[in-house]
């Protein structure tokens, strides 16, 4: 018996731009179709301060044009085919 326990690394140039996008007046959200766990953990070690995790394409889509209709300006970034 074992315990096998992957994880991904977060690239080394993911903290300073998170921080100068933050510098600049920029929000930064992660909204993910991960496990909620996992992308608090993210959240933590990056400080971006709204994140969603267990999120369907569709509820991502949702999230966005809440933002929209917030009068935001919206830019995303994926890392999957789902995005």
């Amino acid at each position: 018996a074992g315990v096998l326990a992957l994880r991904d690394a977060l690239k080394p140039t993911a903290r300073p731009l998170l921080e100068a996008l933050r510098e600049r007046g920029i929000a930064v959200e992660i909204a993910s179709g991960d496990a909620t766990a996992t992308v608090e953990r993210l959240a933590r070690e990056t400080g971006v301060e709204r994140a969603h995790g267990d999120l369907t394409p569709a509820e991502k889509a949702a999230l966005i044009a809440r933002r929209h209709g917030e009068g935001r300006r919206v830019a995303m970034a994926g890392d999957g085919i789902n995005d």
